[in-house]
């Protein structure tokens, strides 16, 4: 792990792989119950930028591409996290990097949904669903 990685105390809930069309996808997952203020949530998302920006995603695990998901308690959770990231990029458009959904849409006992459109990128301007295929 670099230092940074382990200095910003960078630990996702999970890390997967999802091999598709003979490319791999990586994902870091965030579980957030709403348990941590907001304005701290904003703290690790942009301590996942800057440790993105400076490469630790290859430099840490020799991977090319990563997206940080979050799977949320509500809309409105979900809406004020995304908002939050969109303060991370200068210009206030937010980063690609970071998916969003609520609980409602994911089940373990259906680990398919998570492939369904039901993701949203933190950008300001973009209102569409994603899978993570996409």
């Amino acid at each position: 792990m670099s230092n940074y990685f382990r200095k910003q105390f960078l630990i996702p809930d999970a890390m997967f792989k999802i091999r598709h069309g003979g490319q791999d996808h990586f994902f870091l997952l965030e579980i957030d119950k709403g348990t941590v203020a907001q304005k701290w949530m904003l703290k690790r998302y942009q301590a996942y930028y800057d440790w993105w920006k400076t490469g630790g995603h290859l430099q840490d695990f020799g991977i090319t591409s990563v997206r940080i998901l979050t799977v949320t308690t509500s809309q409105k959770r979900m809406d004020n996290l995304m908002r939050a990231c969109c303060e991370i990029k200068r210009g206030g458009r937010g980063s690609a990097l970071f998916w969003f959904t609520t609980i409602k849409n994911v089940d373990i006992f259906k680990p398919k949904r998570l492939l369904a459109h039901i993701w949203r990128k933190a950008l300001t301007d973009d209102t569409k669903l994603y899978s993570l295929l996409d």
